[in-house]
Order: C-alpha cells, then structure tokens, then sequence
C-alpha cells in the first residue's frame, strides 16, 4: 500500500477518525459512535482509487476513506484495539465491486457484489441484509 497525495490521509486525533483528501471529501467522527466497519472496491482503478474503507456511525452516516491514504499503516493497529474482533481487509486484490463486513463479522455479507447509482454515481451493498433495515 503506497500512499499518493489525492488518496489523502487519516489519522486519529483525540477520539476521532479524521480523513483529509482533495479528492475524496474530508471529515471526522467520534470513535464512540462508529457501528460498523466495511471495505468495498470498485472498478474505478488504476487511475483512480479503487478500494475503500466504510464507517457507519449509529445514527447511520456513512463515511468512505481511501485505502491508499498515508497514516493506514499506524492506524490500523488502533482500530482494531478498539474494535474487538476487527478482521483484516481482503480485497485488496479486487478489481471490480465487492463488498465485505470488517466489524462486527456478518458473515452472510463477505464478498458481496457492489453496485453503482447511476444518478448519484455513490457505490453500495444494496442486498445487503443490514443495509435493508
């Protein structure tokens, strides 16, 4: 995992998850409320980023980092600290979409296919269980 500038960076500050890129948006979060913890890809590389990591919050905001952000390598380690039972991405080798439940483990939702909206051009789990309510 090589970091490029437009993947951005993310970090830990205080107890918030904070991602800064151009390109992709900026935010943060409370580590308190984070509810789930997904990786998907999408067929958008090699001259885009293609592989995400998704946070959802409990009021059901969802938030996307790159993979290829600069700071991955430290704070990984924390988050899984933190997030009991955190299983280690898998799709790094993916070149189309997919999906996979990082935490809590959902095991009926490993690998599912991702679609895009055609209208907004945002990527989801739209058969997934959890994402059905």
């Amino acid at each position: 995992m090589s970091a490029h500038p437009k993947s951005g960076k993310i970090e830990i500050i205080e107890d918030a998850l904070v991602y800064r890129s151009a390109d992709y948006g900026s935010w943060s979060i409370s580590l308190s409320t984070i509810n789930r913890i997904d990786e998907f890809t999408t067929e958008d590389g090699p001259f885009s980023d293609d592989y995400f990591f998704r946070f959802q919050t409990s009021s059901k905001e969802e938030r996307d980092a790159s993979f290829y952000a600069e700071g991955w390598s430290k704070l990984w380690p924390s988050l899984a600290l933190r997030f009991s039972g955190l299983s280690a991405p898998s799709l790094c080798n993916s070149t189309d979409f997919k999906f996979h439940a990082l935490w809590p483990q959902a095991k009926e939702e490993a690998n599912q296919p991702l679609q895009r909206n055609a209208s907004t051009g945002s990527v989801s789990n739209f058969d997934s269980p959890a994402r059905r309510g």
